[in-house]
């Protein structure tokens, strides 16, 4: 597979899509992320480490995220995003970059 001269990474862990934005995604690659413009197909920032996003970010890299399309799931998950390392999740408050639990849960 060839690299992206753009994204600069290898491989895409994983994807998430901005909290107040329908056209910003941020991209995760092991302990780094890249912003991307989804309309402009540019990047807007990155590589970075994970942690700019979130000084108490609970994971050195992410396996998977899940976040409830509107209107999907339960009301109070709808700002949330649901972030896997190996055997443990944490839930990850889009509004204010804060993790809901201090501590990530075993699975």
């Amino acid at each position: 597979m060839k690299r992206s001269p753009v994204i600069r990474f290898p491989t895409v862990d994983a994807t998430l899509v901005a909290f107040d934005s329908k056209t910003t995604v941020y991209m995760f690659c092991g302990a780094r992320l890249c912003t991307w413009d989804l309309r402009e197909k540019k990047l807007l920032k990155g590589p970075e480490p994970i942690t700019s996003k979130s000084a108490n970010f609970a994971f050195p890299r992410l396996d998977a995220v899940l976040r409830f399309p509107a209107h999907v799931g339960p009301t109070e998950d709808q700002d949330v995003a649901f972030m896997f390392y190996q055997d443990r999740l944490c839930e990850f408050d889009l509004e204010s970059n804060e993790l809901k639990d201090k501590k990530p849960k075993k699975l």
